[in-house]
């Protein structure tokens, strides 16, 4: 934490937003906020983040699960299992590059997938994952059940769907060599820090931890879902000064414009800020005219990609997802890159400490570059053209068979089921909406 003598040495610091609901914030976190505040002076925004989210009575620190169709907010993990299986296919692909890989450089080919989901909640993901592993190596899969096998629906059967065809091999299983009898092995554990989420993901027979400590593995497939965004972040404000939190006599939480420090004036001049826009904010931090220049340095987010590289193994599979943009339009941007959500309704970041997620637009460059610097090898898509990628258009038009067929036999519980299952297809690759999220694919390849 920077030392109070940085703030005190601004003559005039000047309130840039103030809360408004501080009687709905969680006593615990304004308790911990003060005593931050007194002994420090304003903090830093990381620092607050961290308090609200991860410390004592923070968002995150409660028993309350917060993901899910009833909870704070929705991810294109909670629409459906479609955005799963496509993962677990990403990782099929990557499985067969590998052991391709593993002949070409003549070492031991990796033998199994050991996928572990960080911030993985309730472990959904982790489940779907795991769900339909084995169909997708036996071709035993369908765009509306996932595992076919397990779910005898002769209309499904009947339709060979012909991106997940039921009974005949993916082309990722035509240049494996392995017979269909050797599928590998997949183990799955989810990261979270959450008691309330290991808890639901141990009910689903997922193996839960709370760091990575904890894990009894090392894994080589890393899965970050919507996790930057909730990792500390800095904010640079107009290329000249950084954004920091603190507390007036009442108690009222204040955003104030302090003088830039070493690491933030590094990291302006590397991305070269100095001239962004006029970032002039209203008293309460709304979204309006002039409020650009508000720029969330991800160092959370960099510090976990270190971490991620120390304790992952290569060959190593990281598939990141995140909304975001690059720094130079981010930093003249006419929204607020900092949100806060409580039950799926927005609300102003400094409002319901402790009870509302914080979460910062990611600055895709910058998380890309330090991938790269780490020694990834890093390809990044939109959410809707990694979705193609995977397949996901050819299952639409599969279920769009399924569903006329339907309508021909006047089935209409099974013609809804395939209307319902592309209509979460549209949703994940809306571009207004989650198919304009960004996803990093990254590599690392065996050591030499």
């Amino acid at each position: 934490m920077d030392n109070r003598n940085d703030w005190e040495n601004n003559k005039q610091p000047r309130a840039v937003a103030a809360s408004r609901d501080t009687q709905g914030a969680d006593p615990q976190v304004m308790a911990c906020l003060r005593r931050l505040i007194d002994a420090n002076g304003p903090l830093r925004f990381d620092t607050y983040m961290e308090a609200v989210l991860y410390g004592e009575g923070g968002f995150y620190a409660s028993d309350t699960l917060r993901t899910g169709k009833t909870a704070d907010f929705v991810t294109s993990i909670e629409l459906g299992p479609r955005f799963s299986w496509c993962v677990a296919r990403a990782i099929q692909d990557w499985f067969v590059r590998t052991h391709a890989e593993s002949k070409t450089h003549a070492v031991s080919g990796v033998s199994e997938v050991r996928l572990v989901d960080i911030g993985g909640g309730g472990g959904k993901l982790a489940r779907d994952v795991r769900d339909v592993w084995h169909a997708m190596w036996t071709g035993h899969f369908s765009a509306v059940h996932g595992a076919a096998d397990a779910h005898v629906d002769p209309h499904v059967d009947a339709q060979a769907d012909p991106a997940f065809p039921v009974g005949s091999p993916t082309p990722t299983e035509r240049s494996f060599s392995h017979s269909r009898a050797q599928v590998p092995s997949l183990t799955v554990a989810v990261v979270d820090t959450s008691p309330a989420a290991r808890a639901a993901a141990r009910a689903e027979g997922l193996l839960a931890v709370a760091s990575w400590e904890e894990l009894p593995f090392a894994g080589n497939v890393i899965v970050a879902h919507e996790l930057f965004d909730n990792l500390p972040a800095r904010l640079l404000y107009r290329g000249k000064q950084e954004l920091r939190v603190g507390m007036d006599s009442s108690g009222v939480l204040q955003l104030y414009a302090a003088p830039l420090t070493k690491p933030l004036a590094r990291f302006r001049a590397e991305w070269d800020l100095a001239g962004s826009r006029d970032a002039r904010l209203t008293s309460h931090g709304e979204r309006a005219e002039g409020k650009r220049g508000v720029v969330p340095v991800p160092v959370g987010a960099c510090s976990w990609i270190a971490e991620a590289t120390r304790r992952a193994v290569p060959p190593t599979f990281l598939l990141a997802v995140d909304y975001g943009d690059d720094v130079s339009r981010l930093a003249d941007r006419e929204d607020w890159p900092v949100r806060a959500y409580q039950g799926q309704r927005e609300v102003d970041p400094l409002d319901l400490v402790g009870k509302a997620d914080v979460t910062c637009d990611v600055p895709v460059d910058v998380i890309t570059r330090a991938l790269c610097d780490e020694g990834w090898d890093t390809r990044v898509f939109s959410q809707a053209a990694w979705l193609q990628k995977q397949g996901i258009h050819e299952m639409d038009v599969a279920l769009l068979r399924e569903e006329q067929a339907a309508a021909l036999a006047r089935q209409t519980m099974r013609q809804l089921q395939a209307k319902s299952v592309r209509n979460e297809i549209r949703a994940l690759t809306d571009p207004a909406g989650f198919g304009g999220f960004v996803v990093w694919e990254a590599s690392r390849a065996f050591l030499e």
